[in-house]
């Protein structure tokens, strides 16, 4: 696990403000502050403020909000949510910032940054900062991990549907309660998120072939495992995985769950003991918060795609986005190998 930053004043971490949470004059305060400090030759730096603006979904907007945290707390700066942002952060994840109101974000006037800043933890002090476009790479918040993960706690109620749909899949699949208790014979929930759709077309999704050896690699390693599949085309997995039962792999299908609902998908992933994941934003996010050993497709984005070498992805090197720790295994299904 990530070291902590060595000289960290986590009592600077990122102070938010909400337009519907009555804190419209905080933000007038924080101005007022910066205006009278430099009417007064005052020699310190002006605060500066930073928010977090792009497009996509529940694991893109993960990483919008990871780096902002990160790049304020480092900078000691206060960090506002946008709308955009909040819209499916806030309603999975118990996070410490609040959200700017877009009539007081377009009262302001920010240095837009389409990359992240190279100079990451010394930014300048005598402007406002809007990130706009962040890449997929997790060193811009490692050294505070502990952090992010606490800051993407699920909220309650995620949280206990989540449980509530592994009983689910324990019901489904031996016919009794989910056992709570201990030990070698205690079940192993695997999750594995297949992700298809959009990467058909610029990507290598991950294969049959690959998952078939991920699992293989659990269910060898454990006795007793269940492997929990979620994806936005449980029709290929079904049909994909189908013949897996033959070699005794237990397996439990989300389905039901809806596309606007995909918290509940990763906070089912996240409270499975491993992972496994083929590619994007969404499975890294879920083995990022999960607790136990995490298995990836190594050469779904491989040399032949452009997203290997596009700057705003991973910084043209794919260990930029997955970690250390983590399993790489081919799509032949055949090879592990390291990134």
């Amino acid at each position: 696990m990530s070291q902590e930053p060595s000289n960290p004043d986590f009592a600077t971490v990122p102070i938010l403000i909400s337009y519907q949470h009555g804190s419209f004059l905080k933000f007038y305060s924080f101005l007022h502050r910066c205006i009278t400090q430099f009417e007064n030759g005052a020699s310190g730096p002006l605060t500066s403020i930073m928010t977090s603006e792009c497009n996509g979904r529940l694991g893109n907007q993960m990483f919008s909000y990871a780096y902002l945290y990160a790049f304020a707390t480092f900078n000691k700066r206060e960090a506002y949510m946008s709308a955009v942002n909040s819209n499916l952060i806030s309603k999975y994840f118990k996070v410490s910032l609040d959200t700017m109101d877009f009539n007081l974000s377009s009262s302001v006037n920010w240095t837009f940054h389409g990359h992240a800043p190279g100079n990451f933890k010394a930014l300048s002090t005598a402007t406002n900062h809007k990130f706009c476009h962040n890449p997929q790479v997790r060193r811009y918040f490692d050294d505070i991990q502990p952090h992010i993960q606490r800051e993407f706690q699920f909220h309650d109620e995620i949280q206990r549907r989540a449980q509530v749909q592994l009983s689910k899949a324990h019901l489904h699949i031996t016919g009794r309660e989910m056992e709570v208790f201990y030990g070698v014979f205690r079940t192993q929930f695997v999750g594995l998120h297949v992700r298809r759709s959009d990467y058909m077309s610029i990507s290598f999704p991950a294969t049959a072939e690959f998952y078939y050896s991920a699992m293989m690699y659990f269910h060898s390693k454990y006795s007793n495992t269940i492997f929990v599949v979620a994806s936005e085309d449980l029709v290929w997995c079904k049909e994909s995985f189908s013949k897996f039962v033959n070699d005794g792999f237990r397996i439990y299908y989300l389905e039901g769950v809806s596309e606007d609902d995909g918290g509940l998908d990763m906070a089912v992933l996240v409270n499975c003991d491993h992972l496994i994941f083929g590619v994007g934003s969404f499975g890294f996010w879920a083995g990022y918060l999960n607790s136990g050993e995490v298995i990836y497709c190594s050469d779904c984005v491989n040399n032949g795609t452009v997203w290997r070498t596009d700057p705003s992805m991973y910084e043209g090197d794919y260990g930029n986005f997955v970690k250390p720790s983590w399993k790489g295994m081919s799509n032949t299904g055949k090879t592990t190998i390291t990134v």
